[in-house]
C-alpha cells in the first residue's frame, strides 16, 4: 500500500511537472497573453480536468511557472573548464555574467518567458512577491561581493554596495530585455588585468580612458 501510494504520488509530481514545462515552453513560443489551458494540457498530453487537478486556474499555473524560472537560476552551473574557482569579487562577478551568458546560449527561451512574466507582475499583485524574491536574492549576492570587493581593496572605495547592486540590475536587465547576449559577450571580453571597468576600478588621472583596447569607453562612461 505504502509503495503504491507513493507511486502516485510520483506520477502526480511527474504529471505536474510536465504541465509547468508544457506553460513554460507556450509562453516562450506565444507569449503569456496567449497561453490557453487546454493548450498547455494538450502539449502535455493530458486531458483540461488533470490541469485544473494540480492548478486551480491559468494564474496558479502561472505562479508555478516563475517558481520554475527561479529554479534554473538556482541551479549550479555544470563544472565546464570556463568555471574556476573565484579567488576575488570580481572573479564572482564575471562568473555570474557567465551564468547568464551560458543560460543564453543554452536555454535561451529562458529570457523571453523572464521579460513576459515581468511584464505580467506589473498588473498582477499575486506575481509581484515571487518576482521580488527573485531580484531580492539576486541583489543580496550583488550586494555581499561588492562590499568585500570593497573591503579589499579590489574595488573602488567610494562604492556604496547597496546602491550599485541596484544599479548593476537595473542596467543587466535593459539590456537582457533587447541585446543581451551580444551585450554579454561584449562585457566578458573585457579582460584589462589592472583596470577592468571603471564603474568598480579606481583609475588613476594619469590612466587615460582608453587603457585597455577590449575596454571600450562605454563602459567607463556608461556603467
Amino acid at each position: 500500500m505504502a509503495t503504491e501510494r507513493g507511486t502516485r504520488a510520483m506520477q502526480n509530481d511527474e504529471r505536474r511537472r510536465s504541465l509547468v514545462l508544457a506553460a513554460y515552453h507556450l509562453i516562450a513560443e506565444k507569449g503569456l497573453e496567449q497561453l490557453r489551458t487546454r493548450d498547455v494540457a494538450a502539449q502535455a498530453g493530458v486531458n483540461i480536468a488533470t490541469l485544473h487537478y494540480h492548478f486551480s486556474g491559468k494564474e496558479d499555473l502561472i505562479q508555478a511557472v516563475v517558481e520554475y524560472v527561479m529554479h534554473i537560476f538556482s541551479t549550479p552551473l555544470p563544472v565546464t573548464p570556463e568555471i574556476v574557482k573565484p579567488t576575488t569579487a570580481w572573479d564572482q562577478l564575471k562568473l555570474m555574467f557567465y551564468g547568464i551568458q551560458y543560460r543564453q546560449q543554452a536555454t535561451p527561451e529562458l529570457f523571453v518567458v523572464l521579460s513576459e512574466l515581468v511584464l505580467r507582475a506589473q498588473r498582477s499583485p499575486a506575481m509581484q512577491p515571487l518576482l521580488k524574491q527573485l531580484d531580492a536574492g539576486w541583489h543580496g549576492y550583488l550586494k555581499q561581493v561588492i562590499g568585500e570587493g570593497v573591503q579589499r581593496q579590489q574595488f573602488r572605495s567610494d562604492l556604496d554596495p547597496e546602491t550599485t547592486a541596484t544599479e548593476f540590475i537595473v542596467l543587466l536587465k535593459g539590456q537582457f530585455f533587447t541585446v543581451s547576449a551580444a551585450v554579454i559577450r561584449l562585457i566578458l571580453s573585457v579582460s584589462c588585468k589592472m583596470w577592468p571597468i571603471g564603474l568598480f576600478i579606481e583609475r588613476p588621472d594619469s590612466i587615460p580612458l582608453r587603457t585597455c583596447a577590449d575596454a571600450p569607453e562605454l563602459f567607463y562612461v556608461v556603467i
